[in-house]
C-alpha cells in the first residue's frame, strides 16, 4: 500500500533551530530535548515521518500558495489582503527564491530522499464577509489567462531552483479549492492544468498530481463540478499523453467544521464516490484520502466541529478537559467535574466516538411513537430518522354535545367504503374510543334506457332513487354549537356534500374549500362546516352528493391542531465516577461526581426554508402496493397510471339522470349536462415493476399525464424527468384550459434537437409557438435521459424554469393568461420517466422549522422564525410569490445539513423520565436527541488504526494507487504498524 501526506503540521524554524542545525553541510543536533517544546502536532509529525519514512511514498511540501495576481507565496508569510488570503513572494525580482521551505522540511527532504516530494501550489476561497460579500480570489484568477501565465513562469522558476538543490522534487501539486461551481470552470480549471504539465512538468521532467473534490457523479455535487472528473482526465499535453499523471481525491472532509457531527469518510460515502472513480478517473493513477485527525462539536450551543487531533483525544479520554471559552485574551475553565470517558467504535466508519460531558443519547431508532400524528422512519447515509412527511390532524374537541357516528336512516341509492374497519378515533380526542363504522355517499338515483318508450326511467330496485342518509340526534341544551364533518374526499372532483340541517341546506366542502386543502388523499379529515343553532332534537339529512361522510360532532369548540408526529425518548441519568485522592500505595480512589444544575436537551435536527405549500404529491411506488397494480403488470407489464381518478384519461362520460343522450352509437340517460368530455390526461404512462413511469411517443405525437384540475391559484410543478431518444422533447404541460384536448396549453420543454429549454404555446388546433428560450448548459446536455428536476413557478401570468438549481427562464411574461388551468408532464418525438410529481400552491408557504419538546408536563417550543405576515387554518404562511424569505426577520441561514440545536434547557435530575419531542411541522429530520451538562458537551469523531484499516481496505479493493492522509502529526501512530 502506497502512502501520501503532507507537510501542515512541519516544525516552524524557530522549533525547529532550537533542536537542530546545519553546520558545515551536516545536519547535527543541537539540543536533544528542545524537541519536547514543540507544539504536539508538529513534533508528532516530525518524529512519525522520522521513524517511519521507508513506509512514506510521497509528500506533499503545502507551503507554496497563489496570491491573487497570480504570484507564489510562502505560506508562513499568509495574511489577509482585501479579504484575500496572500503572503509575500517566494521569488525575488530577480526571479531568485529567498524564501525556501521550513529547515524542517530541507532536513526532511535531504535525509530521506527515497521519497516523492512535490511542490504543492494551494489557492482557496477566501469566506464572505460583509465587507466582502463576493467569493472572488479563485473566480478571478480561473477568469484570466494573465494570472496563470504568472502562476506558472513564477512555479517553473522555484521548480528549477528546487530541483538544483533538492533533486528528489518530483511532482508539481496543484490544490485549488472553492466550494461552489461556475458554468465552464471545469473546462478552464482543466486548460490551466494542461498549460502547467506542457510549460513546468514536461520541460523539468515531472509529474502533475491535482487534489480533487470527493463526488459520486458526474457534476455531483453540482458545487464541486468544476471539479468534474471525466473533464479533468480527458486532458491531453502536448504530446498526446493523459495531462494529469496523477489524481488525489479529498475523501476526509464529508463531515466539517460547520456539518453534523460524524467521520470525516463514512463508508457509504467512500464507496459511493469510489464507484465514480472507477467510472471516471484512472484508478492506478488516484490517490484516495484518508482523515487522520478528528473534530469535536460542541452540543450545548451548536458550537462549530474543532480540529482534534489523536492525541488530544486520549488525553480528554483519560479526564484531562472540561470546556471552555476564550473571553478575549483569557480562557474561562466551565464549572465542570474533570471527568474521564469511554470512546465508541462506530462500526461503519470504524472511528472512535467520545461524549464529553453527555449524560444520555439516543439515536432515531431509540424513540417510540405516542401515536399522535404520523411519524416517518427512513434511513439515510447510514443512520435512522424521524420526520413528518406531511402533518394530520389532532383534534381538540371542547364541550362535545354529540357524536354522530352511525346514521339514524339510510335510503335509495347510497353506496359504502372502508366498510370492512371502519376508523377509530381514539377516546384522547372525542373521551371514548369511536368507531365510525363506513365512509357514506348519498347518490343519484340511476336511470336506464327504455328502448320501448326512447326515454330512461329509474332503476326498479333502491339504486333508483336518490340517495339519502338522515341523522337524528339530540343535544342536552339548545344553543349555538359548531358543526364538524368527519369527511372523505378521494378526487377534487368528489369533493361536495349536500346536506340540511334541521331544513336549513348547506354544502360541505365544494367551492367552500380551498384549493391547497391539504387532506385529499387522507382516509379521513374533519371539516369545520360552522356554527349553528340546535334544538335539543336536530335532523341531519345527507341528500345526492360527490364526497363522502362518516358522521359528525357537535361542539362547543373545535381546533383542527394540523400537526406532525410525536415520539417519546425514555432517558436515564446517573452521574458520572471521578478520580479522588491518591492513597500511600498509589491506588486512586474513585468518586462520584456531583449532577450539573442544569441539563440542554439537544436535536441533531434538519429544518429548512418554508415550502409552497403542498397540493398534491405523487411518487407513484405506492401503487405497487394494490393488487389491480400487481396484477396489470403481471399480465401486460405495466399498469397504466391514466387510469388513476386524479389524472383522468381523456374519455366521453356523463351522470346518470333522465335525459337521453348519446355515447357513440348508443343510448344513455344523463344529467342535464348530457354526455361530455373529460380529462385532460392521453396516451399510455406505464407503471412498471420498479415504481417509476414511462411513456414513449414516436417523432409528430405526444403524450400528456395532468392533473384533473384547474387551478385558479398560483402554481409551481416539481417533476423528477429523464428524458431520452434521438432528438427527445419533453417537459411540464401548465395552464391547460381545454378538456379533451392533449395539444393546449403552455409546455416547459427541454427540447434535445436544439439543446435548449424552451416555453411553448400550443392553441389546441394544431398550432403552436416558442415564446422564449435559454440554451442548455453543457452539464444539462451532457444529462440527456438521466433523470433531472425541472421545476416550474406559474404566478401572476409570469412563469420561471429551473432545471436542478439553475434559473433557466426568469419571469417571462406569458401573453395568454387564462383564469385556471391543470398542469402536469409532456412528452413528445421520444421517452420520458417519471418519477415524482408534485404540485403545489405559491399562494401558500408552509413552515418546516418548529418542534415541540414536553417534560413532567413543562412544554418547550423551539425553532419558530419570527415573520411579517401571519398563518391561515393550516398553519401555512399568508404570503403569495416567489421569495417567501423576504418575510424572514431574522434573515435565518437554512443550512441543507443537519445542525445540533439546543431545544431546551431543564432542572437536571437523576434517575427516569420520559420527555416527548413533536414535530410541529412537517419536513424537520431528527436523527439523534442529547441530554448533557449546560455548561458545555459534545461529540467527538476520531480516525484511530481501525478507521485507517476500514477505509484502507475498501481503497484497496479500488486497485487505487494508495491512501492520502491528511495529515501527519495528527493520526493515530499505530497506522504505521499497519503500512506495509
Amino acid at each position: 500500500m502506497n502512502f501520501l501526506s503532507w507537510s501542515l503540521n512541519a516544525p516552524t524554524n524557530a522549533e525547529f533551530n532550537r533542536y537542530m542545525e546545519k553546520v558545515n553541510g551536516q545536519w547535527v543536533i543541537k539540543d536533544p530535548e528542545a524537541i519536547h517544546t514543540w507544539a504536539d502536532a508538529r513534533k508528532d509529525m516530525f518524529i512519525m515521518f522520522e521513524r517511519y519514512h521507508e513506509k512514506i511514498t510521497a509528500f506533499g511540501l503545502h507551503d507554496f500558495g497563489v496570491n491573487p495576481d497570480g504570484t507564489i507565496y510562502e505560506r508562513t508569510t499568509e495574511r489577509k489582503i482585501d479579504n484575500e488570503k496572500a503572503g509575500t513572494r517566494v521569488l525575488d525580482e530577480n526571479g531568485n527564491v529567498v524564501l525556501w521551505v521550513k529547515n524542517s522540511l530541507q532536513y526532511l527532504m535531504e535525509t530521506y530522499p527515497h521519497v516523492r516530494y512535490a511542490i504543492q501550489l494551494v489557492n482557496t476561497q477566501s469566506p464572505a464577509t460583509e465587507d466582502s460579500p463576493a467569493e472572488t480570489k479563485v473566480d478571478k484568477f480561473l477568469d484570466d489567462t494573465n494570472k496563470w501565465d504568472v502562476c506558472i513562469s513564477d512555479t517553473k522558476k522555484i521548480a528549477e531552483q528546487y530541483i538544483a538543490r533538492f533533486p528528489m522534487i518530483k511532482d508539481i501539486e496543484v490544490d485549488f479549492e472553492r466550494a461552489y461551481h461556475r458554468e465552464g470552470d471545469e473546462i478552464k480549471f482543466r486548460d490551466f492544468l494542461v498549460q502547467m504539465k506542457n510549460e513546468v512538468c514536461i520541460p523539468l521532467g515531472l509529474g502533475l498530481r491535482v487534489n480533487l473534490y470527493a463526488m459520486t457523479g458526474d457534476f455531483n455535487p453540482n458545487y464541486y463540478s468544476w471539479h468534474d472528473y471525466k473533464t479533468l482526465a480527458s486532458a491531453k499535453d502536448k504530446n498526446g499523453n493523459r495531462a494529469i499523471d496523477e489524481f488525489q481525491v479529498m475523501t476526509y472532509d464529508f463531515s466539517y467544521a460547520g456539518s453534523a457531527p460524524g467521520p470525516s469518510t463514512p463508508i457509504w460515502w467512500l464507496e459511493q464516490v469510489l464507484e465514480h472513480v472507477k467510472n471516471s478517473l484512472p484508478v492506478e493513477a488516484t490517490w484516495v484520502g484518508n482523515a487522520g485527525y478528528g473534530r469535536r462539536w460542541g452540543l450545548d450551543n451548536k458550537q462549530p466541529g474543532r480540529t482534534v487531533t489523536y492525541k488530544q483525544l486520549v488525553m480528554w479520554q483519560n479526564g484531562m478537559y472540561v470546556h471552555n471559552h476564550q473571553d478575549g485574551n483569557r480562557w474561562v475553565w466551565h464549572k465542570q467535574d474533570w471527568l474521564p470517558f469511554v470512546g465508541w467504535h462506530d462500526e461503519e466508519s470504524g472511528y472512535e466516538i467520545t461524549y464529553p460531558h453527555l449524560y444520555d443519547r439516543f439515536d432515531a431508532s431509540m424513540s417510540t411513537d405516542t401515536g399522535k400524528g404520523t411519524v416517518n422512519r427512513i434511513t439515510y447515509g447510514g443512520k435512522p430518522i424521524i420526520t413528518s412527511y406531511f402533518k394530520s390532524q389532532q383534534p381538540e374537541f371542547t364541550g362535545i354535545q354529540a357524536i354522530l357516528n352511525e346514521p339514524s336512516e339510510t335510503s335509495g341509492n347510497v353506496s359504502e367504503i372502508y366498510k370492512t374497519n371502519g376508523v377509530l378515533i381514539p377516546a384522547e380526542y372525542l373521551g371514548k374510543d369511536t368507531t365510525f363504522p363506513s365512509a357514506k355517499r348519498a347518490n343519484r338515483a340511476v336511470y336506464l334506457y327504455d328502448s320501448g318508450s326512447n326515454s330512461c326511467v329509474r332503476a326498479n330496485d333502491e339504486t333508483g332513487k336518490d340517495g339519502y342518509i338522515r341523522f337524528d340526534f339530540n343535544v342536552a341544551q339548545a344553543g349555538k354549537y359548531k358543526l364538524i364533518a368527519l369527511v372523505h374526499f378521494n378526487t377534487f372532483v368528489n369533493n361536495e356534500i349536500n346536506v340540511k340541517l334541521n331544513g336549513q341546506a348547506l354544502v360541505i366542502g365544494g367551492d367552500n374549500l380551498v384549493e391547497w386543502w391539504p387532506f385529499y388523499v387522507d382516509k379521513y379529515a374533519w371539516l369545520e362546516v360552522g356554527e349553528f343553532n340546535f334544538s335539543t332534537q336536530n335532523v341531519l339529512e345527507i341528500l345526492p352528493s360527490s364526497g363522502y361522510i362518516w358522521g359528525f360532532v357537535i361542539c362547543k369548540d373545535f381546533k383542527q391542531n394540523f400537526l406532525g408526529g410525536e415520539v417519546e425518548f425514555n432517558a436515564f441519568i446517573a452521574p458520572f465516577m471521578k478520580r479522588g485522592e491518591m492513597d500511600e500505595q498509589g491506588n486512586i480512589e474513585k468518586v462520584t461526581a456531583d449532577l450539573p444544575e442544569k441539563f440542554t436537551l439537544t436535536g441533531e435536527v434538519l429544518r429548512r426554508a418554508p415550502r409552497p405549500a403542498i397540493i398534491f404529491e405523487d411518487t407513484f411506488s405506492h401503487y405497487l402496493n394494490r393488487a389491480d397494480v400487481q396484477e396489470a403488470i403481471n399480465q401486460q407489464g405495466y399498469y397504466d397510471v391514466k387510469r388513476e381518478a386524479y389524472y383522468m384519461g381523456i374519455q366521453q362520460a356523463y351522470n346518470s339522470g333522465p335525459h337521453v343522450g348519446k355515447l357513440g352509437d348508443r343510448n344513455v340517460c344523463t344529467d342535464e349536462k348530457g354526455v361530455r368530455t373529460i380529462g385532460f390526461s392521453d396516451g399510455v404512462w406505464r407503471l412498471g415493476a420498479d415504481g417509476v413511469v414511462r411513456a414513449t411517443v414516436n417523432v409528430g405525437y405526444s403524450n400528456q399525464l395532468v392533473l384533473h384540475k384547474k387551478f385558479s391559484c398560483n402554481i409551481q410543478v416539481r417533476a423528477d424527468i429523464a428524458v431520452s431518444g434521438t432528438y427527445p422533447y419533453g417537459g411540464v404541460r401548465f395552464l391547460v384550459t381545454e378538456e379533451g384536448n392533449g395539444n393546449q396549453g403552455y409546455i416547459a420543454v427541454l427540447d434535445y434537437s436544439m439543446n435548449r429549454v424552451s416555453i411553448i404555446y400550443e392553441d389546441g388546433n394544431g398550432g403552436w409557438e416558442e415564446l422564449t428560450y435559454a440554451w442548455m448548459s453543457d452539464q444539462l446536455v451532457g444529462l440527456k435521459g438521466q433523470t433531472v428536476t425541472m421545476t416550474v413557478s406559474v404566478w401572476n401570468g409570469k412563469v420561471w424554469v429551473k432545471i436542478g438549481d439553475r434559473l433557466y427562464i426568469d419571469g417571462f411574461d406569458l401573453p395568454y393568461k387564462p383564469d385556471s388551468g391543470a398542469y402536469g408532464v409532456f412528452v413528445k418525438s421520444g421517452s420520458i420517466t417519471l418519477s415524482f410529481l408534485n404540485i403545489s400552491t405559491l399562494d401558500r408557504y408552509e413552515p418546516m422549522e418548529k418542534l415541540r419538546v414536553e417534560m413532567d408536563g413543562q412544554e418547550y417550543v423551539f425553532g419558530e422564525v419570527p415573520r411579517t405576515v401571519e398563518y391561515d387554518e393550516f398553519g401555512y404562511l399568508i404570503y403569495s410569490g416567489l421569495d417567501v424569505e423576504s418575510t424572514n426577520v431574522n434573515k435565518t441561514e437554512w443550512k441543507l445539513d443537519y445542525i445540533n440545536e439546543p431545544l431546551a434547557v431543564v432542572p437536571a435530575w437523576g434517575g427516569r423520565k420520559k420527555i416527548r419531542v413533536q414535530m410541529l411541522d412537517a419536513g424537520i429530520w431528527l436523527s439523534y436527541f442529547y441530554i448533557g451538562d449546560t455548561e458545555g458537551y459534545s461529540v467527538a469523531w476520531n480516525s484511530d488504526l481501525s478507521g485507517f484499516i476500514t477505509t484502507s481496505h475498501l481503497i484497496h479493493r479500488y486497485g487505487c494507487r494508495g491512501v492520502a492522509m491528511w495529515t501527519m502529526g495528527q493520526e493515530d501512530p499505530q497506522i504505521f504498524t499497519y503500512i506495509p
